[in-house]
């Protein structure tokens, strides 16, 4: 069976062409092919930043859920005249 390392580098040499084919920069630093090694080079993930936007819902959480709670609001009425409330 293959290490997780070894599926990363399989997808990694996958999806970097895509992601630059499709009008993207990747700078170096964040991901590189070493000709040397034959491996890529990436950066590691922000094991915090990653586990803030998991528990806090990311950088646009609190405009989505204001989103969604003028939306309630808008739309109370009809949701009231669906369960039989609106007289």
């Amino acid at each position: 069976m293959d290490s997780n390392d070894t599926f990363r580098q399989r997808w990694i040499a996958k999806i970097v062409p895509v992601v630059q084919e499709l009008g993207f920069h990747l700078s170096p630093d964040l991901v590189r092919y070493d000709e040397e090694s034959g491996e890529w080079v990436y950066a590691p993930p922000d094991w915090a930043e990653v586990k803030n936007i998991i528990n806090d819902g990311g950088p646009h959480y609190k405009d989505w859920v204001e989103s969604i709670q003028q939306s309630l609001t808008r739309n109370e009425r009809y949701r009231q005249g669906s369960a039989g409330g609106l007289t």
